[in-house]
């Protein structure tokens, strides 16, 4: 599930000297560090977690090392690394409880029981995170709620402080753009956003339609999701100031990314059950021979120049394609990976 980030880039001017040659030198492409945020699993002796974490350049660090966790959104600040997610502890009553969590280089600060994190995002010296809560547990009863929107409030914090959004929503993402907050989700389970807490329902949003993330570029809003159900599947979809504009026709389709670079627009899910992204409206799938015969998803796609970042699954593993090849992950087996974000250095 994912969250948009937006990476501005310095551009490099050359200097001419009248006396020399007209021929052009390419730019050289500033060096960067990849980072990505989801769960990898832990094994101690008779023990089997899936914990929060996040991997600088391919070289993971454990978030939760001593509960079930997952890392749902990652930003980077000058050397501080934000990345949003939750925990998974057990009441007295053995109940399993969600605890909404972000952490700020490795140091955790926790919004509050039965509650999950989506969304992160840094403007200044304010931290605005987005998710949902669930109601308490009772006995017998998880209370936590991860793949229903049962009962969910949507709700952001800033700075540590809740703001909801009313009953049976669920945000998705958040961006801030100047003094304007800008929220993706559902309400009632059809695709919706929020500026500024004032909730708009996004034309064509059936029934089990959701809206996963935002991009705003210029006087434009791209919102990304899926609409309504065929054959009991998702359509991928993207709505432009409010024009809903279907990805495709085929199901299962998921958009679950977006970002905007150089005025293109890039959408990251999956097309058929494998991991895609379209640019300015045109298909580019995994090429069939990574696929192995598993399905696979990309949840979060990163933009440097002409090359495409693209985080998700493979199969059970976690995956990290550049341009559709696959740098090195110091542990992939049995876990996942949720964003992404690049730094230029």
């Amino acid at each position: 599930m994912k969250l948009t980030k937006y990476i501005h880039f310095a551009l490099i001017a050359l200097l001419a000297v009248p006396a020399c040659k007209k021929n052009n030198v390419p730019v050289p492409k500033p060096d960067v560090d990849v980072y990505v945020a989801g769960q990898i699993s832990k094994i101690t002796p008779g023990i089997h977690t899936l914990v929060a974490a996040y991997w600088k350049n391919g070289v993971s660090t454990t978030l939760s090392d001593n509960y079930w966790g997952n890392a749902n959104a990652i930003t980077v600040v000058g050397t501080d690394i934000y990345v949003a997610g939750y925990i998974i502890v057990n009441d007295s009553l053995n109940n399993s409880i969600t605890i909404g969590t972000y952490w700020k280089n490795g140091v955790a600060t926790s919004l509050g029981p039965n509650t999950v994190c989506t969304s992160i995002v840094v403007k200044g010296t304010d931290v605005y995170v987005a998710g949902y809560s669930t109601p308490p547990p009772t006995n017998n009863n998880t209370g936590f709620d991860i793949l229903t929107t049962n009962n969910r409030v949507g709700t952001y914090w800033k700075n540590g402080i809740a703001t909801t959004l009313g009953s049976n929503t669920s945000c998705t993402s958040i961006t801030v753009i100047g003094s304007d907050v800008y929220i993706t989700g559902s309400i009632n389970n059809s695709a919706a956003f929020w500026k500024n807490g004032i909730i708009t329902k996004l034309a064509g949003g059936h029934p089990d339609s959701w809206a996963n993330a935002i991009a705003v570029n210029g006087s434009d809003t791209y919102i990304i999701g899926t609409t309504g159900l065929n054959n009991g599947l998702p359509i991928a979809a993207y709505w432009r100031n409010g024009v809903i504009t279907e990805l495709t026709s085929v199901s299962p389709s998921i958009a679950q990314s977006v970002t905007v670079n150089g005025g293109d627009i890039y959408i990251a899910g999956s097309f058929n059950y494998r991991a895609a992204y379209w640019k300015n409206g045109v298909l580019n799938e995994l090429p069939q021979d990574w696929t192995n015969l598993n399905s696979s998803i990309a949840n979060a796609i990163a933009v440097n120049y002409n090359d495409v970042y693209l985080v998700g699954n493979l199969g059970l593993d976690a995956a990290y394609w550049k341009n559709w090849a696959t740098p090195q992950l110091d542990q992939k087996y049995d876990a996942g990976i949720n964003a992404i974000t690049i730094v230029p250095h």
